[in-house]
């Protein structure tokens, strides 16, 4: 009996060695299983600017811990309808900033010392005029560049017998001969406050910065107001498309990723947006072939969305910390890797910020985004929302937008708004 006994008991202690090296065995021939003592977690904050930047990023996460296993990125992303610095204001609150930013406009986070200076093998990943500077020191790194046109479904425009636009008489007359038609001539995601940006700052640039371009400086020292006739110019181009029923009466209840499915199934013509919505269009199900355009103004003349508002920073706090400071600076590296960054810039047909960087074999829609982009040469790059902006402005501003699209209040009234709002934040600021 004893001598069973102990047979069992080496027949279980047996078993238990064999389960203990079975669960050893993916540690000991996965190095990338191996976390090893000096592992570290670091925190990247972004913006959810739209779904395909999004993937791209995950994306980007996940090799990169695959190759470097002693570091973790704790990563965390803005899914919310104000915009951006709302957010980001929300982490500060908490003191949950993190150690890798993604920034609209670096200015305030630097006077502010929530971001440092960027290590001098970082600066070197983009070219200089990429590097955001304060005072002739570098703070962040330019994530991409890119524009904002107009979207269409070339299958409509062909039934239509509808050509490109010359001037903005002609692109209005596209919209009432497609509503006379039936058919929705432009999409607008009113549920996301950050989407009106894109038909705004298009107004800006075209009735008010073409002029002026600069004029958000002037606002500040009280030289021009949001009482001018050229924001009255911008607010009514804007109020029209509405009021004319060119835009789809839904609006308000649209989400910005909706945009692309409506146009890949017919429900839109047109939509006022970034380059990446013609990328995730094109890898629907739904087939659909899309065409862009540079929207002229008045007079025909064309000026190009230039927009270097995407930005990577490295905190202060992580700065002050050597471990996380190095994984930080590892992370940006790896993204700014010649393939890496090609798919990240290219996945969403946006145009790249390092040295080494070239778009070549560009077909299709990509092509005519870059060509329209490269050939013009009336680039404006100002915008509401940049530095010349009092902080808090913008996201208030965009809701005075919403009320006069949805007559909720005059064109007026809004420029009175808007003029209080500014002195509010000025003062602030």
């Amino acid at each position: 009996m004893p001598m069973e006994r102990k047979n069992i008991f080496l027949v279980i202690a047996l078993m238990l060695a064999v389960i203990a090296f079975a669960l050893c065995i993916p540690f000991l021939f996965n190095p990338s299983k191996n976390v090893s003592s000096d592992a570290v977690t670091i925190k990247f904050v972004y913006a959810f600017q739209n779904a395909q930047w999004n993937s791209q990023i995950e994306d980007l996460i996940e090799r990169f811990e695959e190759e470097n296993p002693n570091i973790k990125i704790d990563y965390t992303t803005h899914y919310e309808d104000t915009v951006y610095e709302n957010f980001l204001n929300k982490l500060i609150a908490r003191d949950e900033l993190g150690d890798v930013l993604q920034l609209k406009m670096p200015y305030s986070y630097v006077n502010e010392g929530y971001i440092a200076e960027l290590p001098e093998d970082v600066r070197t990943l983009v070219t200089d005029d990429n590097l955001y500077y304060v005072n002739n020191i570098p703070y962040a790194l330019g994530a991409v560049n890119t524009t904002s046109g107009v979207l269409y479904n070339k299958e409509i425009f062909e039934s239509l017998g509808i050509q490109i636009p010359s001037n903005y008489d002609e692109f209005i007359n596209i919209c009432e001969t497609l509503k006379a038609n039936g058919q929705k001539a432009i999409g607008c995601a009113g549920v996301e406050l950050w989407h009106m940006e894109y038909l705004l700052n298009h107004y800006f640039r075209s009735d008010v910065l073409s002029k002026d371009p600069d004029w958000l400086k002037k606002c500040a020292r009280g030289e021009c107001s949001w009482n001018d006739e050229e924001i009255y110019n911008m607010f009514s181009h804007m109020k029209n498309l509405f009021e004319q029923g060119y835009i789809e009466e839904n609006w308000l209840s649209v989400k910005d990723g909706s945009l692309p499915y409506m146009m890949s199934h017919g429900d839109i013509a047109m939509i006022y947006t970034g380059p990446w919505t013609a990328k995730i269009v094109a890898s629907m199900d739904n087939k659909v072939e899309t065409g862009w355009f540079y929207l002229p103004d008045d007079e025909g003349n064309v000026y190009i969305d230039e927009n270097k508002d995407t930005y990577f920073a490295i905190t202060s706090s992580c700065a002050e910390d050597e471990k996380k400071l190095e994984a930080a600076c590892k992370f940006l590296e790896f993204i700014y890797e010649e393939n890496n960054y090609e798919e990240l810039y290219r996945g969403i047909y946006s145009f790249p910020t390092t040295n080494n960087a070239k778009l070549e074999n560009l077909s299709g829609i990509e092509e005519q985004i870059y060509s329209g982009f490269k050939n013009n040469e009336n680039h404006i790059y100002g915008f509401i929302g940049n530095e010349d902006t009092p902080e808090g402005f913008e996201n208030d501003m965009l809701i005075e937008i919403s009320n006069m699209l949805s007559n909720k209040q005059s064109i007026e009234t809004t420029m009175q708004n808007c003029e209080i709002l500014w002195d509010k934040y000025e003062a602030e600021d």
